[in-house]
């Protein structure tokens, strides 16, 4: 602008447009200084405009640090937000962030108010895509009507195109006729309930099937990484969705049993645990996508048998041991790898576990010195505080927790007798009240659970006989059987964990 032909370079005062003076002092900071403060406090529009500053300046730190801050932020109400604004600016890592936060969690996403004020051609490059985390196709097909009755008036012209984006041959028959028919009747394009009968009735003229696979579920796999005592490894097995089937992935070569372990960008985070009866410190990250092995900033004390929990982008770690249990809390920031003290628990405890709910930490169960626990903490991360929950009904540890949309469910686990629970208990926020809702046939012990679409997977331990895998169904509390474990049996060790997370097959 400055040095070249440009109309800028003979005057003696630019405005530069689309930049506020508050943006500008922070960037001019920045140049000499090379900082840039964006605190937990820091509003997503204040972000969003330093970056699109940065971004016009070509400052490409600050758009990174902005970028990073955003994709800790993202959230259900904001993602197709983030996403576009993304788009429009060029940053290809936090659009990749986005779309596959609005793949995963696309039935919470089309709940809010964004999903309904998109524009034909944004909904458009939505329903397009391939990874969609619905359980049927119905659910993109209701994702459509939902936007269309919002001002149906204005937008029955797009229809047409909009159909066209439905896998309509995956839907069954009598929900095309009940459903599909009359919207296509309404907007003249009955030759999409055509074409897709005639592909579910004559095979043999069938186009390219690979461009018609369901998405979803179907084309993501869920991973369970257990700790194998025999071989001082942990095992990553498969899922397939679409199969049923389990298999064998590979083996990550840390040599740590009783350690946290969580999900974070599709790298699986080990911190802590035991090696030769010792509590360790060291955190190892290893990415799904490269398999490759990393070690990170070890934690402030060594501990092991901790529970940990992601939230904003920020990995928590609670209690654990290392000669006695433990109320410690530490808080690692992956864009800078440092750990930080947060506020202890009020209480010490190991072996529970720990989610993030509506914004906030709930650590759940576990042990203490003497006894197992029932007790129930909440942490808010924005005032350092934490409060104490309604108990469960049952004393428990090595649980399996995961919540939905309006609740928290607990799965499992053992006593104080060591014997192992199988009823599965669901926590109501509004009423601050835990109720037993259903009774598991899975082994309960050292389970793992996971949200696949809106049910829960439940697996067991596999130090026993049984390798049955179910379906817990929050709308009607029952559970089904959805498959066997095919893999060989392992001798796990008594300390086994397990964690599932979607990823995209993709990434495998």
């Amino acid at each position: 602008m400055f040095i070249g032909d440009f109309r800028e370079s003979r005057e003696e005062e630019v405005t530069i447009g689309e930049i506020s003076g508050g943006d500008l002092q922070c960037l001019v900071h920045y140049c000499y200084t090379g900082e840039i403060e964006l605190r937990e406090e820091t509003s997503l529009e204040s972000a969003m405009t330093l970056l699109s500053a940065a971004n016009r300046l070509q400052l490409n730190g600050v758009v990174n640090a902005c970028g990073t801050f955003l994709k800790h932020h993202l959230d259900a109400t904001n993602c197709l937000e983030l996403a576009e604004f993304a788009e429009r600016h060029s940053c290809d890592t936090l659009l990749t962030f986005a779309q596959d936060y609005i793949d995963l969690n696309f039935l919470q996403v089309i709940e809010n108010q964004e999903f309904v004020q998109l524009s034909a051609e944004e909904l458009g490059k939505l329903l397009a895509r391939d990874y969609l985390n619905v359980p049927s196709e119905e659910d993109v097909f209701h994702a459509l009507l939902t936007w269309f009755r919002h001002d149906s008036e204005k937008r029955e012209n797009c229809i047409p195109s909009l159909l066209a984006h439905i896998r309509i041959h995956q839907l069954q028959p009598e929900f095309i006729i009940d459903h599909v028919k009359p919207l296509c009747e309404s907007s003249n394009c009955q030759d999409l309930v055509m074409k897709a009968f005639e592909w579910q009735l004559v095979p043999a003229r069938r186009a390219d099937e690979s461009k018609l696979e369901a998405r979803g579920s179907a084309a993501r796999k869920l991973i369970s990484v257990r700790f194998d005592g025999n071989s001082d490894c942990h095992v990553v097995e498969e899922f397939c969705p679409k199969t049923k089937n389990w298999t064998f992935s590979m083996e990550i070569g840390v040599n740590r049993s009783c350690c946290g372990m969580a999900m974070m960008d599709n790298k699986i985070i080990f911190i802590g645990g035991r090696h030769e009866g010792y509590a360790r410190c060291e955190v190892y990250s290893f990415d799904v996508k490269t398999k490759t092995l990393q070690t990170l900033s070890p934690m402030l004390r060594y501990q092991s048998e901790c529970c940990t929990a992601v939230l904003n982008g920020f990995l928590y770690v609670f209690g654990g041991r290392n000669e006695e249990s433990l109320n410690t809390v530490e808080r690692l920031d992956p864009s800078t790898g440092t750990w930080n003290e947060e506020t202890p628990m009020t209480i010490c405890r190991y072996f529970a576990e720990a989610v993030a709910f509506d914004g906030q930490l709930f650590v759940i169960g576990g042990c203490d010195e003497q006894f197992s626990l029932n007790s129930v903490e909440r942490y808010n991360p924005n005032t350092k505080e934490w409060s104490h929950e309604a108990p469960m009904v049952k004393h428990r540890y090595h649980i399996g927790v995961t919540a939905t949309k309006d609740h928290i469910y607990v799965f499992g686990g053992y006593n104080g007798n060591d014997r192992p629970l199988s009823c599965v208990e669901r926590y109501d926020p509004k009423a601050d009240e835990w109720t037993i809702v259903a009774t598991l046939n899975v082994n309960p012990g050292y389970i793992g659970v996971t949200c696949l679409g809106e049910n829960i997977l439940c697996v067991g331990s596999i130090n026993t006989d049984s390798k049955t895998v179910e379906l817990f169904h929050p709308d009607t509390n029952t559970t089904s059987e959805l498959t066997h474990i095919n893999c060989c049996k392992r001798s796990w060790s008594s300390c086994s964990v397990c964690i599932l997370a979607l990823v995209s097959d993709k990434d495998f």
